[in-house]
This record gives C-alpha cells, sequence and structure tokens, in this order.
C-alpha cells in the first residue's frame, strides 16, 4: 500500500505525468481541473486554450462580448472600452495558445463592430505579441473587412501559416508576412473566391516573389497557380531551404519522402537544389519543366492532369527527367462533362516510359475510363517496378468497358513481382 502511495505522490509531482493526463481528458474534464489546485490548473488551462478553433470563446476572457443588432454595429461588441486591467487580466490566458484554426464564416468574431475591432487593435499593450505562443494559424475568411483582425496574428515567431482569403485582399496580406513574419517554415495561401476573367493578379504575384525573398528559412509553400511565372519559378529556384512545392490541391496523402535534403548533397547553384516534392497542375509543369523536374533531390511528384491529351507527353517527361522519383501520383478530370467524348484509356503504350523508374515505390493513376490493360501487361508492369509498395490504377472509375481490362488474376502478377506491396487498388471485371 505505501508503495502503491508513494508512486501515486510521485506521478503528481511530476509536471510531465501530470500534463498527458491533463491532454487525455475531455473539455469538460479539463475544465473542472482547471478550478482544482494551481498546479492542475496550469496544465488544464493549458490543454484547454492549447488549439483554438473558435476566437469569440477566447477574445470573451479578454472582455465580455455582447450581441448588438444596431444598424451603425456589427452585431457584436465588446461591453466596455478595453484598458490594462483587462489585459492585464488577460495574460493568463493568451500566453497559452500555440495554435489558431478559425473558418471567419462560422466564427462570430467576424460580427465584431468595427469600434470593438479599433479598441481591440489599439489597446494592444505596446511592444507585445496578442499571442506570443503562437505557432501555427490557419485562417480562412472571403470578407477584405475581416482582414485587418488577421493581422493581429503576425509575428516573428510563427512558423507554420495557413490562408484561404478574398483575391482582392491577397496582395496586402502578402506583404504583411514579408516583415512580420520572417521565421516562417511552412506557408500555404489560396483563394477562396474565383476572380471574374479579367482581373489582374499582378500585385499578388508581385508580393508572391517579395515573400519568397523574404522568408529564408521557408520549407514548405502551397500557393494558386495562376500566381506560377517566370520571376517566381526563378526565385523559388534558388531558395535554400525549400522542399516542399504545391500548386495544387491534389497531392498524396501520408507519402514520406525518402531522406532529407542536405544542403551538402547538392550544389547550391543547382536550381531546386533541395526540393524534395513537388504538387503542380500539367499546364505549369510543361511550361516549367527544366527547372522544376531537374531537381537532385526530387522524390514525390504529384500531377493534376488539366488537358487529357497531354498525359503522354507528361510521363514521358518525368520517366526522362526525373529517374529518381520514387512517389508518382497523376490525376486527371474524375467528372466528365456530359455531352463531351470520353477520354481514350491508360494503355501499355502509354505505360511504357514508367517502366525505366526502377525506384518507383508509390504509383497511383487516377482516370476516369477503365484501364485497356490486361493481367500480362500488368505483369510487365510490376516486373519492371519490383520495388512497388503502394499502387492505383483507375479505382474511382465511373463507366463500363467493351475492351480487355484487368481481372483478379493480375493479382498473382504482383504478389510475385511486387515483394514490398502493402496496398493495392486496380479496376478488374470478374468476367
Amino acid at each position: 500500500m505505501s508503495q502503491t502511495r508513494t508512486a501515486l505522490r510521485a506521478c503528481w509531482e511530476t509536471p510531465e505525468l501530470i500534463a498527458i493526463i491533463v491532454d487525455l481528458l475531455d473539455t469538460t474534464s479539463q475544465a473542472r481541473c482547471a478550478r482544482v489546485s494551481r498546479t492542475i490548473s496550469e496544465h488544464a488551462l493549458n490543454a484547454l486554450y492549447r488549439n483554438v478553433k473558435q476566437l469569440v470563446p477566447i477574445f470573451s476572457l479578454l472582455c465580455p462580448l455582447r450581441e448588438d443588432f444596431r444598424a451603425d454595429s456589427g452585431g457584436m461588441k465588446f461591453v466596455d472600452s478595453l484598458n490594462s486591467t483587462y489585459w492585464n487580466r488577460f495574460n493568463r490566458y493568451r500566453s497559452r495558445v500555440r495554435t489558431i484554426e478559425t473558418d471567419i464564416s462560422e466564427d462570430c468574431i467576424g460580427n465584431l463592430s468595427e469600434v470593438s475591432r479599433l479598441d481591440l487593435l489599439t489597446t494592444v499593450p505596446q511592444g507585445e505579441i496578442i499571442f506570443p505562443s503562437l505557432r501555427k494559424l490557419v485562417w480562412i475568411g472571403d470578407e477584405l473587412g475581416t482582414q485587418n483582425l488577421l493581422l493581429l496574428f503576425l509575428h516573428n515567431r510563427l512558423s507554420d501559416v495557413s490562408l484561404l482569403l478574398a483575391a482582392q485582399g491577397l496582395p496586402v496580406i502578402l506583404d504583411h508576412l514579408t516583415y512580420r513574419c520572417p521565421g516562417l517554415k511552412s506557408l500555404n495561401f489560396e483563394t477562396i473566391d474565383i476572380p471574374h476573367q479579367g482581373f489582374d493578379w499582378t500585385p499578388a504575384s508581385v508580393a508572391c516573389a517579395r515573400v519568397v525573398d523574404a522568408l529564408p528559412l521557408l520549407r514548405t509553400l502551397v500557393l494558386p497557380p495562376t500566381l506560377l511565372n517566370p520571376d517566381v519559378v526563378h526565385r523559388l529556384s534558388v531558395h535554400p531551404c525549400l522542399q516542399r512545392l504545391s500548386v495544387t490541391s491534389f497531392t498524396l496523402k501520408d507519402t514520406h519522402e525518402s531522406g532529407i535534403a542536405s544542403h551538402h548533397d547538392s550544389s547550391p547553384a543547382h536550381p531546386f537544389a533541395n526540393l524534395l516534392s513537388l504538387s503542380i497542375d500539367s499546364k505549369n509543369l510543361l511550361a516549367f519543366t527544366d527547372p522544376l523536374l531537374k531537381s537532385p533531390c526530387l522524390t514525390t511528384i504529384n500531377v493534376d492532369v488539366i488537358d487529357q491529351s497531354d498525359l503522354s507527353t507528361l510521363i514521358r517527361l518525368i520517366s526522362t527527367s526525373s529517374p529518381g522519383v520514387k512517389n508518382l501520383s497523376v490525376q486527371t478530370a474524375q467528372y466528365p462533362v456530359f455531352g463531351r467524348e470520353l477520354p481514350l484509356p491508360i494503355n501499355l503504350a502509354l505505360l511504357l516510359p514508367l517502366l525505366r523508374l526502377e525506384s518507383l515505390q508509390t504509383l497511383v493513376i487516377d482516370h476516369p475510363v477503365p484501364p485497356e490493360l490486361d493481367d500480362d501487361e500488368l505483369g510487365t508492369l510490376s516486373a519492371a517496378l519490383p520495388a512497388l509498395v503502394h499502387f492505383q490504377l483507375c479505382v474511382r472509375t465511373h463507366c463500363g468497358a467493351d475492351y480487355k481490362v484487368p481481372t483478379l488474376g493480375c493479382l498473382i502478377q504482383f504478389a510475385r513481382n511486387c515483394r514490398k506491396l502493402v496496398s493495392i487498388g486496380v479496376y478488374w471485371t470478374h468476367r
């Protein structure tokens, strides 16, 4: 009994163990723990406010908010003018926030009145950061009026920022990022709206180029495909740390690039010297093939094919320019437009260039029609790619076929040739 009591006491005297226990509790239990004792309260408050999903509850700790639906009000405001007393009390909570992920369309903070917004922006203690421990920010908002609130959260300790904004306000926010967040390691900025056909992307492209130059530690970058131009590509190609570049939402999940790019492994003068992963649309890949696919460290390529007629060209380019690639995924349009002719099926002639990629571990080809391949042809493919671990071919097909297609017998070929295979998905027929 004494040993049990001693072990229990040692547990509650070890801060790391208390933190682990509190993190496993639900939110209600954590809130109760925050009122138990000072020791447990600190860990409970950390767990409660470490990851913020809604801004209204966190700002209500600064000063209570109330709804106000008068014509001259935004719908919500602070019950009192903010002062040092409120901010001093807020210190107990704001330093605990490490992650903010908010969608302004669902977060009532977007209804904060102009007076309260101005009060919030102008009363922050001089020289202080509103959330000094914030390291990751995810912000979704299509209203230009709410972007001034976003500026509250930008500071030099942020390392990961994801923004989904209105295209018109993108240049201003990017300019703020260049001097407010110099330590960013991951940046994802996309547009939530589709601008009209004559929309001028030049200011956003110029701001994007400045961001690339101003963030020397950047390792991951996601940007809209419309911003990729020769100037931006050149600046990206000489960036010393960039490892992952994405200009499309299509990408392989849970893919681990083998190895870590090192400045000692490749010449700094080489374009994209440390690029490990590339996710890109076919239009941009064809426009910037030479600098992108010639990266010496490139192991993962995800391609979103816009024009089906480019598929054969893209496969040949990848197989010749990046023979060391280990993870390759190719997606064509999944939902054929009504009234249009279906694209041609995948056949062995189209896949033949891939047979030289002997190091390939993941191969995913997403196509809207069944493949024109029999079991023996898939056997040829599997024999040439013995390192395959994951393989998918036309698993989301939307129609049938009146030509040769794989059968369950193809599994025998993969079992015989790909001894490391752990997952496979192929369109086949039971006939």
